[in-house]
């Protein structure tokens, strides 16, 4: 919805939108039941690798401002593993970091390291996601209060939001552990 607003266009008026599970989105794009997708991998490299499909919006770009710069993953863990193995929480940061930067300065190297932990990928659609998803990687692995608050927000219309008015969100972020792996520190 956000993102055809953004365009002065109203979602209930000027399209049939109907919700594809995941699994036959690519099957029900190739078959011509629908006639645009609104997906995420790996359903889009799909699209645009095997059937031909071509970008209409990159919302990785930042082409609606709406919805730029979302946070949409984090690293999650109980309380008690946070008091009992922060140098295991260091280190899984670190590494997002080093993730992180190795996409923005040598998306072949990303590509790379991708499919030595996972061979079995298709070269090609792994190369065609990375250079779609390299502008929204973040720089850093930090989160915030703001970016959780934003993507529910923005939470898919076929899933309702979690009511989080309630809740004291910064109670469940440890920011320290960011801000040491960029820093260089450790734990």
């Amino acid at each position: 919805r956000a993102l055809f607003a953004s365009v002065g266009l109203d979602v209930d008026r000027d399209i049939q939108m109907i919700i594809v599970p995941p699994h036959e989105q690519n099957q029900a794009f190739g078959e011509n039941r629908v006639d645009a997708l609104y997906a995420h991998t790996p359903f889009l490299e799909r699209a645009l690798v095997q059937q031909n499909a071509v970008i209409l919006v990159n919302q990785s770009r930042g082409e609606v401002p709406e919805l730029a710069g979302r946070q949409i993953h984090s690293l999650v863990t109980t309380r008690s593993f946070v008091s009992s193995k922060p140098e295991v929480l260091a280190a899984l940061t670190k590494a997002i970091l080093r993730a992180q930067r190795l996409v923005h300065a040598d998306q072949k190297a990303a590509v790379d390291a991708i499919l030595r932990a996972l061979p079995g990928l298709d070269r090609l659609l792994v190369e065609t996601i990375v250079s779609i998803y390299e502008p929204a990687i973040p720089l850093t692995p930090a989160v915030s209060i703001e970016g959780i608050e934003i993507a529910n927000k923005l939470f898919p219309e076929s899933h309702p939001p979690p009511d989080l008015s309630k809740v004291n969100l910064a109670d469940y972020i440890a920011p320290q552990f960011a801000q040491q792996a960029v820093a260089g520190g450790g734990y």
